[in-house]
């Protein structure tokens, strides 16, 4: 083996090592911004904007989003998304998100929550899932992650 040979073997070596010992931490969130409510018919979708932070140094894409949604405690839809969102690291970014209740999800007493947010008291959202990211290529992860926020009727546009 030659000294061209046994340097790329090493630094090959170096960097798997390196970037597999790499700890990246989860996104945390900072808020949701741009609700939407549209309503056609019997079925009505729910839109916003979840605004994260990347704390690592490392950029990672974002390959899935899996969630369960409640409202007032009962569970209304799943909500599953395909993305490869590039996030830059130590930086803000934003996930276009929105669930579509029919006709049919209202019938499973869904409908006196939806009810309640035509009503002063709004409801509570509840959105517990995982989300999968990949960074350098290799390092794969899925990581839990929880929202909860009161949602006033008279704050959506």
């Amino acid at each position: 083996m030659n000294i061209n040979t046994a340097s790329i073997f090493t630094l090959l070596f170096v960097s798997t090592i390196g970037i597999s010992s790499c700890k990246i931490s989860q996104p945390e969130f900072r808020r949701v911004e741009n609700y939407k409510l549209n309503r056609e018919g019997a079925n009505f979708t729910l839109g916003a904007d979840v605004v994260c932070y990347n704390p690592n140094r490392v950029r990672f894409t974002i390959q899935n989003l899996a969630a369960n949604v409640f409202l007032n405690n009962q569970k209304v839809t799943m909500l599953g998304k395909e993305m490869d969102l590039k996030v830059k690291g130590k930086s803000e970014f934003s996930v276009p998100l929105s669930i579509t209740l029919t006709g049919n999800d209202m019938l499973k007493n869904v409908f006196s929550n939806l009810g309640n947010l035509f009503k002063s008291q709004g409801a509570n959202l509840l959105i517990l899932g995982n989300v999968k990211f990949k960074a350098y290529a290799i390092i794969k992860k899925e990581l839990p992650f929880r929202y909860e926020k009161k949602i006033d009727i008279n704050a959506i546009h």
